[in-house]
């Protein structure tokens, strides 16, 4: 058996160095930055009750350069797909929490005026805004076909963090990947004004221990009224 040269010995140490050196590699650490961006609702007329076949309205309008809550800034988001949507329930259990009321979709009729409703069944509805000119729009209508205390849901259809953003919005840095996502939609109607009281006296909705965001989420992206 031939004796290995010297240079061949050389050739695998650098091998052994080299395959070491690659297997010892640290992958960079990922860290998800969210952002939880505002957008404002109206719903008109404001008031603790209707009647059968009276309308309420949904509206909104918001610039591109959209509010992120956690950082009080703003971020630039052109001809996004926010892919809106409504929950409607029927409250006829106080002792029960929203998930135990029932789904009462098709006890409305639904009316598009900008933008609008693209699909609606009994358990949500599906929405479009318009985007033009900088700026998302929404105007539609709903119209009560039957009496009882009816609460709105104002979402939309995605989960939290699952929804990646342009990476300039949180640059990576050599030690760590940062991965922005939207966390929490902030769908806010009437600035709070969502008869909050009336959810209450027809639903559980405060237990204790609840997140924090659960609760800002039932106090203003939840508009309860009563149908007579």
């Amino acid at each position: 058996m031939k004796k290995l040269t010297p240079i061949v010995y050389v050739l695998l140490l650098f091998i052994l160095i080299g395959g070491s050196g690659s297997s010892c590699k640290k992958e960079v650490p990922r860290e998800q930055v969210t952002f939880d961006f505002l957008v404002p609702i109206t719903v008109t007329p404001l008031k603790d009750t209707i009647s059968v076949g009276e309308e309420l309205t949904f509206s909104t309008l918001f610039s591109d350069s959209v509010y992120d809550m956690k950082s009080a800034k703003r971020y630039y988001l052109p001809d996004f797909n926010w892919r809106p949507m409504i929950f409607i329930k029927k409250l006829v259990a106080p002792e029960k929490y929203l998930s135990g009321q029932l789904y009462a979709g098709s006890k409305f009729e639904y009316i598009n005026e900008v933008g609008g409703f693209t699909r609606a069944n009994d358990i949500a509805a599906n929405m479009n805004y318009v985007y033009e000119n900088n700026q998302y729009k929404l105007t539609v209508k709903i119209k009560a076909k039957e009496k009882g205390v009816f609460s709105i849901d104002f979402a939309n259809d995605f989960y939290p963090n699952s929804v990646k953003l342009p990476q300039e919005f949180a640059p990576s840095l050599p030690s760590v990947t940062k991965e922005p996502a939207i966390g929490d939609m902030r769908n806010q109607i009437n600035n709070g004004q969502t008869n909050y009281h009336i959810l209450k006296q027809n639903c559980l909705v405060e237990t204790p221990g609840m997140a924090s965001i659960d609760i800002w989420l039932n106090k203003n992206s939840m508009y309860t009224f009563v149908v007579k």
